[in-house]
């Protein structure tokens, strides 16, 4: 008789604990004899350690399945269905391409950081990787989570980058309005930042969190006010209910702690699921696109950047001009314009080294060395007689690359990535540089660097490239609107003016001084 449960599930897939008890009741056996005989479940059927789901629930599945699409299905289906726990921090993968910096886990989790009687998002993390479904591992020097291969959901590690651009550029267009509006405290707008502390509100980390002094905001304490906050997560593309369930969770938790102030919760998306919509909307939570916020010209922008960054290769390689009309539509937004230096100088990198030499270029090359050793190329350039390693790096041309960042690159991602390309078949009988471009300068130390590291090695050239080297390179290849385009927002940008005048400043400062 204990067969029927594993027929069961070698028929249905995984089940929980109440899908097998229902199913036995429905033969006609009563709720203790069902739950009797699940208890006395023969070998063939296997249960997840490791892993608590509500009500004690627990996940089982026959021995046949283990590892296979039918048991990663039923495991996905499990958490998303029944664990508020872990269902919504991997609905929130899925959303985020299945790809994410290991620094904003806890952001997508649903769950807080630290919290009593609470599943931290450090332990909805281990779990998750305990069990298979996620990973952990670095691209370049950025420590990421993934879902594992063997999970069978993808991971769009060719999007990821851009992603990260367009979601870091929408927080800059998001903080630009509340402070526009007069929401929060200008200076004291906290956004996502790799390496950095997360923003913060009660337990809980958001892409974004400031203080709110609007009246229906403030509390005051001993005669002093003390501010609200507004919070806000973003995702690109639709976001459906499960996705949805990691910010309501969030919102809910803050809610029922009573010493907390009071808080405006925003998500934002480029579209809502109804469902997802209706539910975020019953909850007080402004749910709203890009070209509500904003206007349909900063929507498109943020939509063409996306587009930009995916097909970057072929954009360098004949379509340039659209980096003027990204920075046109996006530019203006406060904060933007320095990350849209830093992710478009690759295409201006990219044209430049394609009208030199021709041959294909690739940028945003993924080079997986091996499973714990995964590296990405800015602009991979290779002819018939040559192959480039380019480093690109979109400063203020006040910005100096000093020795410690380039030796970080120079040691190791570059001898490393040379290695790996030279042992290809098909790019034997090369000549090999690895080179180092950006819209900003060297100090002499980095300069003194490159030249040992040079000296040191016949296998690959080293070329530094600096801000003006760059201008005067798009002057000789004769690359129509790209001088304009690099004089307006890399040589010339309000902000780089206003750096100049500050040092010219500090200069004259340092001059009357020793005059002293």
């Amino acid at each position: 008789m204990t067969n029927d449960i594993s027929k069961y599930l070698l028929k249905n897939g995984p089940k929980l604990t109440s899908d097998i008890l229902r199913h036995l009741e429905e033969t006609g056996l009563s709720p203790d004899t069902a739950r009797q005989r699940l208890r006395r479940r023969p070998t063939s059927v296997k249960t997840l350690l490791g892993l608590s789901f509500p009500k004690n629930a627990r996940f089982y599945f026959h021995e046949a399945h283990f590892g296979t699409h039918r048991y990663w299905d039923g495991l996905f289906d499990a958490l998303t269905e029944g664990s508020p726990t872990y269902g919504p921090a991997i609905a929130a993968m899925i959303a985020k391409g299945g790809i994410i910096p290991s620094d904003f886990f806890p952001i997508i989790s649903g769950a807080p950081l630290k919290q009593k009687k609470k599943t931290g998002s450090d332990a909805v993390l281990a779990r998750l990787k305990g069990i298979g479904f996620l990973t952990e591992f670095t691209v370049g020097e950025t420590p990421v989570v993934a879902f594992h291969h063997h999970s069978g959901f993808s991971v769009d590690f060719d999007g990821y980058p851009a992603q990260l651009t367009v979601q870091r550029v929408l927080l800059d267009a998001v903080a630009d309005w509340a402070r526009k509006l007069g929401m929060v405290s200008y200076n004291k707008v906290a956004i996502r930042e790799r390496g950095q502390a997360l923003p913060q509100f009660g337990t809980h980390a958001f892409d974004l969190v400031a203080p709110s002094y609007l009246t229906p905001m403030v509390r005051y304490a001993d005669g002093k006010p003390k501010p609200g906050f507004l919070v806000a997560d973003v995702y690109l593309g639709e976001l459906n209910k499960a996705t949805a369930q990691a910010f309501l969770r969030k919102c809910e938790s803050s809610r029922a702690m009573r010493r907390l102030p009071p808080f405006l919760p925003v998500i934002i998306a480029d579209g809502f699921h109804p469902d997802a919509f209706h539910e975020l909307r019953a909850n007080g939570i402004i749910a709203t696109k890009p070209s509500a916020l904003f206007g349909r010209d900063v929507a498109r922008g943020l939509a063409g950047l996306l587009e930009t960054l995916h097909h970057a290769s072929a954009i360098a390689a004949k379509n340039p001009e659209v980096i003027e009309t990204l920075f046109s539509q996006l530019g203006h937004i406060e904060g933007a314009a320095g990350n849209l230096r830093g992710a478009l100088f690759e295409l201006i990198v990219g044209h430049i080294a394609t009208l030199q030499g021709g041959g294909s270029i690739d940028i945003g090359k993924k080079v997986f060395i091996d499973t714990d050793e995964r590296y990405e190329v800015d602009v991979f350039c290779v002819s018939a007689e040559t192959v480039r390693l380019i480093e690109c790096k979109g400063y203020a041309p006040t910005h100096k690359v000093d020795a410690e960042e380039l030796e970080a690159w120079i040691r190791t991602k570059a001898r490393r990535l040379n290695k790996h390309f030279r042992a290809q078949e098909t790019l034997q009988n090369r000549a090999f540089s690895v080179e180092f471009w950006t819209s900003g300068g060297f100090t002499n130390e980095a300069l003194q660097l490159a030249e040992t590291v040079s000296n040191e090695t016949k296998r690959y050239g080293v070329k530094l490239v600096a801000g003006q080297d760059v201008r005067s390179l798009i002057t000789k290849v004769n690359a129509k609107g790209l001088g304009k385009v690099f004089d307006e927002h890399y040589a010339k940008h309000p902000i780089t003016k206003a750096e100049r005048k500050f040092d010219a400043l500090e200069d004259f400062g340092s001059v009357i001084k020793d005059a002293m």
